[in-house]
Protein backbone atom coordinates (compact mmCIF):
# COMPACT_ATOMS: atom_id res chain seq x y z
CA UNK A 1 0.00 0.00 0.00
CA UNK A 2 1.33 3.68 -1.07
CA UNK A 3 2.48 5.43 2.11
CA UNK A 4 0.44 8.60 1.18
CA UNK A 5 -2.43 6.52 1.85
CA UNK A 6 -1.89 7.18 5.59
CA UNK A 7 -0.69 11.30 4.78
CA UNK A 8 -3.50 12.66 7.16
CA UNK A 9 -3.19 10.44 10.10
CA UNK A 10 -0.97 11.01 13.54
CA UNK A 11 0.89 7.74 14.23
CA UNK A 12 0.50 8.29 18.01
CA UNK A 13 -3.04 7.93 18.06
CA UNK A 14 -2.91 5.06 15.48
CA UNK A 15 -0.81 3.20 17.38
CA UNK A 16 -2.96 3.51 20.60
CA UNK A 17 -5.87 2.69 19.03
CA UNK A 18 -5.10 -0.49 17.32
CA UNK A 19 -3.27 -1.32 20.65
CA UNK A 20 -6.55 -0.91 22.31
CA UNK A 21 -8.09 -3.08 19.74
CA UNK A 22 -5.25 -6.18 19.84
CA UNK A 23 -5.54 -6.47 23.45
CA UNK A 24 -9.01 -7.64 24.01
CA UNK A 25 -8.58 -10.10 21.24
CA UNK A 26 -5.55 -11.55 22.58
CA UNK A 27 -7.17 -11.80 25.63
CA UNK A 28 -10.66 -13.13 24.97
CA UNK A 29 -8.48 -15.65 22.68
CA UNK A 30 -6.46 -16.83 25.96
CA UNK A 31 -9.37 -16.63 28.16
CA UNK A 32 -12.11 -18.59 25.68
CA UNK A 33 -10.02 -20.91 23.83
CA UNK A 34 -11.73 -18.63 20.45
CA UNK A 35 -9.65 -18.96 17.31
CA UNK A 36 -9.83 -15.58 16.11
CA UNK A 37 -7.59 -14.21 13.23
CA UNK A 38 -5.95 -11.25 15.04
CA UNK A 39 -4.68 -9.45 11.88
CA UNK A 40 -7.52 -9.42 9.91
CA UNK A 41 -9.99 -8.41 13.24
CA UNK A 42 -7.65 -5.56 13.73
CA UNK A 43 -7.44 -4.84 9.70
CA UNK A 44 -11.40 -4.92 9.79
CA UNK A 45 -12.31 -2.58 12.49
CA UNK A 46 -9.10 -0.08 11.54
CA UNK A 47 -10.94 -0.33 8.19
CA UNK A 48 -13.96 0.63 9.27
CA UNK A 49 -13.12 3.18 11.90
CA UNK A 50 -10.61 5.22 9.00
CA UNK A 51 -13.63 5.26 6.64
CA UNK A 52 -17.19 5.65 8.45
CA UNK A 53 -16.29 6.67 12.23
CA UNK A 54 -13.03 8.73 11.13
CA UNK A 55 -14.61 12.05 12.14
CA UNK A 56 -16.52 11.35 15.27
CA UNK A 57 -14.95 11.50 19.03
CA UNK A 58 -12.47 9.92 19.62
CA UNK A 59 -11.39 8.72 16.28
CA UNK A 60 -10.93 12.40 15.40
CA UNK A 61 -8.06 13.33 16.94
CA UNK A 62 -6.92 10.13 14.76
CA UNK A 63 -6.47 12.49 11.85
CA UNK A 64 -3.73 16.27 10.79
CA UNK A 65 -6.78 17.83 9.42
CA UNK A 66 -9.82 19.07 9.57
CA UNK A 67 -12.87 17.65 8.04
CA UNK A 68 -13.71 19.41 4.81
CA UNK A 69 -16.56 16.64 3.56
CA UNK A 70 -19.56 18.66 2.00
CA UNK A 71 -21.01 20.22 -0.87
CA UNK A 72 -19.87 23.26 -1.93
CA UNK A 73 -21.31 26.05 -4.23
CA UNK A 74 -20.47 29.17 -5.62
CA UNK A 75 -18.40 30.74 -8.65
CA UNK A 76 -15.58 30.99 -10.36
CA UNK A 77 -14.66 33.93 -11.83
CA UNK A 78 -12.58 32.96 -15.20
CA UNK A 79 -10.42 34.89 -17.20
CA UNK A 80 -8.00 34.37 -20.53
CA UNK A 81 -6.09 35.39 -24.12
CA UNK A 82 -8.64 34.69 -27.04
CA UNK A 83 -6.77 34.59 -30.61
CA UNK A 84 -7.08 38.58 -30.81
CA UNK A 85 -5.46 38.36 -27.44
CA UNK A 86 -7.55 40.02 -25.91
CA UNK A 87 -8.82 39.55 -21.95
CA UNK A 88 -11.87 37.65 -21.68
CA UNK A 89 -13.51 37.89 -18.67
CA UNK A 90 -16.78 36.15 -17.19
CA UNK A 91 -18.55 34.22 -13.92
CA UNK A 92 -19.80 30.70 -13.93
CA UNK A 93 -21.76 28.78 -11.25
CA UNK A 94 -19.55 25.94 -10.10
CA UNK A 95 -20.44 23.39 -7.50
CA UNK A 96 -17.64 21.08 -5.56
CA UNK A 97 -18.67 17.65 -3.56
CA UNK A 98 -15.66 16.72 -1.18
CA UNK A 99 -15.92 13.23 -0.10
CA UNK A 100 -13.23 12.41 2.66
CA UNK A 101 -12.48 9.89 4.70
CA UNK A 102 -8.94 9.51 7.12
CA UNK A 103 -6.78 8.00 4.12
CA UNK A 104 -8.64 10.34 1.16
CA UNK A 105 -9.95 13.25 0.00
CA UNK A 106 -11.83 13.15 -3.14
CA UNK A 107 -12.91 16.58 -4.84
CA UNK A 108 -15.40 16.54 -7.94
CA UNK A 109 -16.16 19.60 -9.39
CA UNK A 110 -19.24 20.34 -11.80
CA UNK A 111 -19.11 23.57 -13.74
CA UNK A 112 -22.21 25.51 -15.63
CA UNK A 113 -22.52 27.18 -18.50
CA UNK A 114 -24.16 31.07 -18.82
CA UNK A 115 -27.83 28.69 -19.54
CA UNK A 116 -26.94 27.08 -16.05
CA UNK A 117 -26.26 23.40 -18.45
CA UNK A 118 -23.70 21.48 -17.38
CA UNK A 119 -20.53 22.48 -18.96
CA UNK A 120 -17.67 20.06 -17.69
CA UNK A 121 -17.02 17.84 -14.64
CA UNK A 122 -13.71 17.16 -13.13
CA UNK A 123 -12.00 15.06 -10.77
CA UNK A 124 -8.70 15.90 -8.69
CA UNK A 125 -5.67 13.63 -9.31
CA UNK A 126 -3.73 13.33 -5.81
CA UNK A 127 -4.22 16.04 -2.40
CA UNK A 128 -1.71 17.88 -0.50
CA UNK A 129 -3.57 19.71 2.18
CA UNK A 130 -1.55 22.43 4.72
CA UNK A 131 -2.33 24.57 7.54
CA UNK A 132 -2.29 28.08 6.36
CA UNK A 133 -0.15 30.86 7.95
CA UNK A 134 -2.50 31.86 10.63
CA UNK A 135 -2.77 28.46 12.41
CA UNK A 136 -6.43 27.82 11.86
CA UNK A 137 -7.29 27.81 8.07
CA UNK A 138 -5.66 24.79 5.26
CA UNK A 139 -4.58 25.33 1.55
CA UNK A 140 -5.88 22.10 -0.23
CA UNK A 141 -3.34 22.26 -3.34
CA UNK A 142 -4.16 19.71 -6.34
CA UNK A 143 -4.69 18.79 -9.81
CA UNK A 144 -7.39 17.87 -11.52
CA UNK A 145 -8.40 15.98 -14.47
CA UNK A 146 -11.81 17.72 -16.57
CA UNK A 147 -13.27 15.96 -19.31
CA UNK A 148 -14.15 18.51 -20.92
CA UNK A 149 -17.63 18.58 -23.60
CA UNK A 150 -18.06 18.11 -27.16
CA UNK A 151 -21.33 20.24 -27.43
CA UNK A 152 -19.48 23.48 -26.06
CA UNK A 153 -16.01 22.99 -28.12
CA UNK A 154 -14.22 22.24 -24.73
CA UNK A 155 -11.21 19.78 -25.20
CA UNK A 156 -10.32 17.24 -22.04
CA UNK A 157 -8.07 19.79 -20.35
CA UNK A 158 -5.54 19.18 -16.92
CA UNK A 159 -5.71 22.21 -14.20
CA UNK A 160 -4.34 23.20 -10.60
CA UNK A 161 -6.62 24.42 -7.93
CA UNK A 162 -5.27 26.01 -4.72
CA UNK A 163 -7.96 26.64 -2.23
CA UNK A 164 -7.81 27.86 1.28
CA UNK A 165 -10.12 26.29 3.90
CA UNK A 166 -12.01 28.38 6.40
CA UNK A 167 -14.84 27.82 9.25
CA UNK A 168 -16.32 30.25 11.16
CA UNK A 169 -19.34 30.97 13.21
CA UNK A 170 -21.12 31.67 9.44
CA UNK A 171 -19.69 27.96 8.42
CA UNK A 172 -17.34 26.36 6.04
CA UNK A 173 -15.79 28.21 2.98
CA UNK A 174 -13.11 27.74 0.12
CA UNK A 175 -11.53 30.75 -1.56
CA UNK A 176 -8.47 30.55 -4.13
CA UNK A 177 -7.69 30.03 -7.87
CA UNK A 178 -7.07 27.74 -10.77
CA UNK A 179 -5.40 27.22 -13.51
CA UNK A 180 -6.01 25.32 -16.75
CA UNK A 181 -4.10 23.70 -20.00
CA UNK A 182 -7.03 24.15 -21.62
CA UNK A 183 -7.05 24.43 -25.50
CA UNK A 184 -7.11 26.79 -27.43
CA UNK A 185 -6.80 29.23 -25.00
CA UNK A 186 -4.89 28.77 -21.45
CA UNK A 187 -7.35 29.78 -18.77
CA UNK A 188 -7.12 30.96 -15.02
CA UNK A 189 -9.65 32.24 -12.67
CA UNK A 190 -10.97 32.81 -9.04
CA UNK A 191 -12.90 30.26 -6.64
CA UNK A 192 -15.43 31.51 -4.06
CA UNK A 193 -18.01 29.04 -2.50
CA UNK A 194 -19.68 28.20 1.06
CA UNK A 195 -20.77 24.63 2.09
CA UNK A 196 -24.66 24.47 1.69
CA UNK A 197 -25.40 20.93 2.93
CA UNK A 198 -22.64 18.33 4.84
CA UNK A 199 -24.72 15.44 3.90
CA UNK A 200 -23.48 13.64 0.81
CA UNK A 201 -26.16 11.39 1.29
CA UNK A 202 -28.89 14.21 -0.30
CA UNK A 203 -26.83 14.45 -3.70
CA UNK A 204 -28.97 14.65 -6.62
CA UNK A 205 -27.30 13.38 -9.59
CA UNK A 206 -29.80 15.27 -11.92
CA UNK A 207 -28.49 18.62 -10.19
CA UNK A 208 -24.91 18.02 -9.18
CA UNK A 209 -23.36 15.79 -11.63
CA UNK A 210 -20.47 14.70 -9.49
CA UNK A 211 -20.64 11.13 -9.32
CA UNK A 212 -22.07 7.98 -11.15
Amino acid sequence: MDSSTFQYLKPTPVIFIISILVIPIFLIKMHWGFSIPALGAVAGVFYLITTKLWNIWPFKYMTKVDDFSGIYEGEIEYQYLDENCTEVRGHLKQIKVIDQNALRITISTTTYDQDGQKSSISTNKGMYVEKAENGRDYRLIYNYDNNGNSINKLDKHTGTEVLRFIKNDQGKFLDGEYYTSRLPHQSRGRISMKCTNKNLNHLIPQNYGCFK
